[in-house]
C-alpha cells in the first residue's frame, strides 16, 4: 500500500516516509469485530451490530479498489478476503460491504441473505450499487447491509413486511438523490457455510424499472419473494448455528 501511494501521489515518496517516521502520530483505531451471536441475540441486533462495525470502517471514498472481489469466486474465497477486510481495517465499497455481511452474518439463526443490485441514472452517468437483502424468518420482515455514500442507499432495518415495501424504499430515496432506477437484480439466499464451494446467486432477478411497467414489477418481486422465502439456507437452531461458526 505504501509502495502504491509513493506511485500513485506528487511527492509520494517524500510523502510517505514522513508519515512512515513519524513516530508521534496518534494510532488509528481499529473497530472491534462483533461477537459470535450468542443464543439471547436476536436477528435485528445481530444485523446492527454488523452494520455499526462496518460504518467504524468507514466507505472508501479514494476512487481505488482495495479488494480484488470477483463475484464468480466460490464462498470460501469472499470468506478470505473478508478476513483480509477485517485483518486490514480499511474503508471499503458497497460490493466489499456486501462479501463481509455475509461473512459476519454466517450463522445467525433465521436469517437469510440475498445481493441486490441497483443501476441508476444520473446526469446521463450510470452508476451501479449493491447491498446485501435480510430476511428474518422469526419476524418475517425484510431489511439491509451495506456501505455507500449515502447514509439512506445503505442498511435497512429489518421492519418492511415485503421485499417490494423494502425496493421500493430504495427506489424512493434514489430519487431523493436525484437518480432514476433502471433496473433491478435480486440473487437468491446464501449458504451459512463460510467453506462452501458454491458460487452467491446475484441476479437470478432482473428486471428494468419504469413507470409503465411499476405494477408489474413489483409483482414480479413478491413472486421472487416467495421463492426466497421457500429456500431455507439459515440455519433453523442454535445447535445447527454453533456447528457454523466452529468452521467459519
Amino acid at each position: 500500500m505504501w509502495t502504491y501511494c509513493a506511485a500513485r501521489l506528487p511527492g509520494g515518496i517524500e510523502a510517505t516516509m514522513k508519515i512512515r517516521d513519524n513516530c508521534s502520530l496518534p494510532k488509528v483505531p481499529i473497530p472491534s469485530i462483533p461477537l459470535r451471536c450468542p443464543h439471547d441475540q436476536t436477528c435485528a441486533e445481530r444485523v446492527s451490530a454488523v452494520q455499526e462495525y462496518m460504518k467504524q470502517l468507514q466507505y472508501n471514498h479514494t476512487g481505488t479498489q482495495l479488494y480484488e472481489i470477483q463475484k464468480q469466486r466460490p464462498l470460501f474465497a469472499h470468506s478470505k478476503s473478508a478476513k483480509a477486510m477485517i485483518h486490514e481495517s480499511l474503508p471499503i465499497k458497497c460490493l466489499e460491504a456486501t462479501i463481509l455481511g455475509i461473512y459476519l452474518t454466517n450463522g445467525t439463526v433465521g436469517l437469510e441473505r440475498f445481493p441486490i443490485s441497483f443501476k441508476t441514472e444520473c446526469s446521463n452517468t450510470v452508476f451501479r450499487h449493491v447491498v446485501l437483502g435480510l430476511y428474518d424468518r422469526t419476524s418475517k420482515t425484510f431489511g439491509s447491509l451495506g456501505m455507500s455514500r449515502r447514509a439512506t442507499l445503505m442498511y435497512k432495518p429489518l421492519k418492511f413486511e415485503s421485499l417490494s415495501d423494502l425496493i421500493d424504499e430504495f427506489v424512493r430515496c434514489y430519487g431523493e438523490c436525484f437518480h432514476t432506477v433502471k433496473k433491478i437484480r435480486i440473487g437468491l439466499p446464501v449458504g451459512h457455510d463460510a467453506l462452501s464451494k458454491e458460487q452467491i446467486s446475484w441476479k437470478y432477478f432482473h428486471k428494468g424499472l419504469t413507470k409503465a411497467n411499476k405494477t408489474d414489477f413489483y409483482r414480479e418481486v413478491e413472486v421472487h419473494a416467495r421463492f426466497i422465502r421457500s429456500i431455507r439456507r439459515a440455519p433453523s437452531s442454535f445447535r445447527e448455528a454453533d456447528i457454523i461458526q466452529s468452521e467459519t
